[in-house]
């Protein structure tokens, strides 16, 4: 487990990074918040016209990263992309949007993994950042959950689809990461079957899927960890953010009064996905800093 405990009003909280066993150890975020360098490397951020995503996807641009945002509105991602260059300084073209992506539609998974794979070669990160809660239910044209098909097929069903990019980077600079944005209800969750899982609506729904966050973290790292891909799955703790906004209870001016002072902000729970975001490359440096250390030392 990687711990990542926050510096301001969540400061009782902590959030875990779930990796594989063989990657198991203690983070210090703060070093690696402060030292990591993305130049030249590309990030893929899901949902990330506010929230969780929107932070991420800041933090990323701002240690030099080239930024993508996977978005259902193209219209307000171009505007968020406009706005997280002028707050970070970067350059124009540094955070672009690409076609409409709508997690609940397995076409649309399609058509955007097509367009990502035909203009970047290479994809160093992927933070499936995504998801939602306490929406009406609603069913997919293959009859499956849209909260099981937004919160986890329409992302394993995207990061299989840029296997490729993901890999080429892995080989090119060594490693890559993929973060899954998971949930502390994955810890109280159970998937009885996969029948059940995928028709699923009651209020286990969200954490199942939450758990097989975690689960599909593992499968990655099985499949590709040999090739240099890390992939971990995070709990960013409790935050305030617009998953609420759908439940009439929680929505609700008294409700979001008091989330507004017990919850964190996005901008404090962020830091536990830009850890796992930027641990691998903050590790591939400090072993190629050991290495050059070694040799110029035989002397």
């Amino acid at each position: 487990f990687v711990g990542h405990k926050s510096s301001t009003r969540s400061a009782r909280m902590v959030a875990f990074t779930v990796h594989p066993p063989t990657h198991t150890r203690w983070l210090s975020d703060a070093d690696i918040h402060a030292s990591t360098d993305l130049t030249g490397k590309t990030a893929l951020v899901t949902g990330a016209t506010s929230g969780l995503g929107r932070a991420a996807a800041a933090a990323l641009a701002r240690r030099g990263a080239r930024v993508m945002l996977g978005v259902r509105n193209v219209e307000a991602g171009a505007r968020i992309a406009a706005a997280i260059e002028a707050e970070t300084g970067c350059a124009p073209g540094t955070v672009t949007v690409g076609p409409p992506l709508d997690l609940a539609s397995n076409e649309s998974v399609r058509s955007f993994a097509e367009d990502v794979v035909g203009k970047c070669p290479r994809l160093d990160l992927l933070v499936n950042n995504a998801g939602v809660n306490f929406i009406p239910k609603a069913f997919t044209p293959e009859g499956v959950g849209v909260i099981a098909q937004v919160n986890f097929l329409g992302p394993a069903a995207l990061t299989r689809a840029l296997e490729a990019p993901i890999l080429a980077a892995a080989a090119h600079h060594g490693v890559a990461n993929v973060v899954h944005v998971s949930s502390v209800t994955h810890r109280y969750a159970r998937i009885p079957s996969v029948r059940r899982f995928l028709t699923l609506w009651d209020a286990g729904s969200y954490a199942a899927t939450k758990l097989a966050n975690v689960l599909f973290a593992y499968e990655c790292h099985r499949r590709w960890g040999s090739a240099g891909v890390r992939s971990a799955a995070v709990d960013p703790g409790a935050i305030h953010s617009n998953l609420w906004d759908n439940d009439r209870v929680f929505s609700s001016p008294p409700v979001r009064a008091v989330l507004g002072l017990t919850y964190a902000p996005p901008e404090d729970g962020v830091a536990a996905v830009v850890t796992a975001s930027l641990a691998p490359f903050h590790e591939a440096t400090k072993r190629e800093g050991a290495g050059d250390g070694d040799g110029d030392g035989d002397g």
